[in-house]
């Protein structure tokens, strides 16, 4: 794509876009529009904000600046543009250029629940990355908890140890992929692993699928598996055996404060909780969150699981390590913080196997830092 300078109607112009803006597929937006409008220029993170370079006609330039607010990515927000005249030859073509350093005036997004996309491809028996558990694309996945400086590019988070293989390069340098720039993209030949160990002795049990289906297993016998998830460690029993339950009030000292379960999907939460719109609403939204239903009276939950109350906190999976350890439940499973006392809850794999291997029966872990504690 070529584009002119020469009449009254072209023009250049720059941009700084502030707001949460980085980690959530906004260049990869922006090189789209650009082109679409046929502009030529650049765009690129800065600690301030991100950067937008545009030459082309003025016409094609206003429409682009109305509908850079208008058509934002899902889990992006704009709080202020700033703009100049902008001057010089235009280069060739619109492109995502490296990364300048400066002063923090941005936001990372905080992590985002699996988008409908990759939930599908992660059950995908056809996909590269089915039963990958931690896929993620421009619109979901880890985002903050990775993030060690800005601005938010894979240099800059935990996910720099981690090369992509050629298959994933691919995706990440192809504009028309939902994967064009975005940081923590992986697959099972370049990305993180999982395993589980046994938490009394260290022995590592099992790995990948292997180790989904061993701490799987654990959980239908009424143990307590220490999960690490996205923002740090969770302890998962199951919600419907009241015996796993006492034992985990007993382990971590919690005798009556009820505990949030997480379930596979909306249906099974209906199953045991009266859900309305709004409800259903916010379990299935990018944020995921802990949602306060009430529970039927028709169902069997032991009582030890909320004492005393008529409301139950539900989620659902919100990464896919949990959907993929949550496909084979019907029913609810604890999930509660993985800490001790009053202690933040543990995120690293080495105070896991020191903290949390009074509380837990096995430990599922994977290699992935958190470098930012994030709870539900």
């Amino acid at each position: 794509m070529t584009v002119g300078r020469s009449g009254s109607d072209a023009g250049g112009l720059e941009l700084v876009v502030q707001g949460t803006v980085q980690g959530v597929g906004f260049r990869p937006f922006v090189h789209r529009l650009a082109t679409s409008e046929r502009l030529a220029g650049w765009v690129c993170n800065a600690a301030d904000g991100v950067h937008i370079g545009l030459f082309g006609q003025r016409a094609s330039i206003a429409r682009f600046r109305e509908r850079l607010a208008a058509e934002t990515p899902p889990l992006a927000r704009v709080d202020r543009i700033r703009e100049r005249p902008l001057s010089g030859d235009p280069p060739e073509g619109f492109s995502i250029v490296a990364s300048a350093s400066g002063d923090a005036r941005t936001a990372v997004t905080a992590d985002a629940a699996t988008c409908p996309e990759c939930r599908r491809e992660v059950f995908d028996p056809g996909d590269r990355r089915f039963g990958y558990p931690f896929l993620n694309c421009t619109h979901c996945g880890p985002r903050f908890s990775i993030v060690q400086g800005l601005p938010y590019d894979r240099a800059n988070t935990s996910m720099r140890r981690f090369a992509m293989c050629p298959a994933c390069r691919a995706e990440y340098r192809d504009p028309g992929d939902r994967r064009f720039h975005a940081q923590p993209t992986a697959c099972p030949r370049c990305g993180p692993s999982v395993w589980i160990e046994e938490a009394a002795t260290g022995v590592r049990l099992g790995d990948g699928a292997g180790a989904i289906e061993a701490a799987q297993s654990r959980l239908r016998s009424g143990e307590i598996v220490a999960i690490k998830g996205i923002g740090g460690f969770h302890l998962a029993c199951s919600a419907l055996d009241a015996r796993a339950i006492d034992r985990l009030r007993a382990r971590k000292r919690r005798p009556g404060k009820p505990f949030a379960v997480m379930v596979r999907d909306l249906a099974v939460a209906e199953a045991y909780c009266v859900l309305g719109p709004a409800e259903r609403r916010l379990l299935e939204s990018p944020a995921a969150p802990i949602v306060l239903a009430s529970i039927r009276a028709d169902a069997a939950l032991p009582d030890t699981l909320a004492p005393g109350l008529d409301r139950l906190g539900v989620m659902l999976p919100y990464a896919p390590l949990h959907a993929l350890l949550m496909a084979p439940f019907d029913g609810p499973m604890i999930m509660t913080s993985g800490n001790a006392g009053d202690d933040p809850q543990v995120t690293d794999n080495a105070a896991a196997r020191r903290d949390l291997a009074s509380f837990a029966d096995a430990l599922l872990m994977h290699d992935r830092t958190i470098v930012r504690r994030l709870d539900d």
